[in-house]
């Protein structure tokens, strides 16, 4: 699902994305529109690290994820201090033309 729609219409009544990095869901957005403002092409909560146990979306409201995928467009760099905690820069300490992902502990 796309981050920013994931962000904005989910439910939780705690935090439903890296809790323990963003403190409130307007940090998270404020991050991903960073993320989009520097060039990435798309930004996604995927699927398959959304939680979204029964328990979860009755108590606390919505799914909740940590991770993000990011879509840099080929040819187009975007600085590494944007994307905190990125796997795997270049030599020139940029993202370049693959998809990379970011995952709170």
């Amino acid at each position: 699902m796309e981050a920013l729609e994931f962000l904005r219409t989910n439910k939780s009544k705690f935090g439903c994305f890296a809790s323990n990095h963003f403190n409130t869901r307007e940090e998270a957005v404020g991050f991903v529109e960073k993320l989009y403002k520097n060039g990435a092409r798309l930004v996604e909560v995927p699927e398959d690290e959304t939680l979204r146990e029964d328990w979860r979306l009755a108590e606390e409201g919505g799914p909740y994820s940590a991770t993000l995928l990011i879509t840099i467009p080929a040819g187009e760099e975007v600085p590494v201090n944007v994307v905190i905690d990125a796997e795997k820069p270049d030599e020139k300490g940029q993202l370049n033309g693959r998809l990379t992902r970011i995952w709170w502990d």
